[in-house]
């Protein structure tokens, strides 16, 4: 018994987790509670309109703040880019997203 893992108490705003940690474990987790914090705590958001501000999918954001799968580090930068400069980020979110739009002859509203 004295060779087990410690379990972490891991608070998400909302919910409390306990996780074995492994190294994957460890990044995977930070990250949640860091994507939480940046998005609850900081910008005040939820889970959707932080997704749809930065580009990203709700499950993308949904499933890293549960813990699930193994956060790309990509998305570990993304986020940390957020944190730096949201403005930024989001700008650039919207330029690809116009782009995009400008490429598959998609015109936006007209107002």
């Amino acid at each position: 018994m004295d060779n087990q893992r410690p379990i972490l108490r891991l608070k998400i705003p909302g919910r409390t987790s306990k996780v074995a940690p492994g190294g994957g474990d460890l990044i995977r987790f930070d990250l949640a509670k860091r994507l939480a914090v940046l998005r609850a705590a900081k910008l005040h958001m939820s889970q959707r309109s932080f997704a749809e501000r930065f580009g990203l999918q709700y499950e993308t954001i949904k499933d890293t703040e549960l813990g699930k799968g193994y956060p790309s580090r990509a998305l570990q930068v993304l986020i940390a880019a957020i944190d730096m400069d949201q403005g930024l980020i989001a700008r650039a979110a919207a330029k690809v997203a116009s782009d995009r739009d400008s490429l598959l002859g998609v015109k936006g509203d007209a107002a």
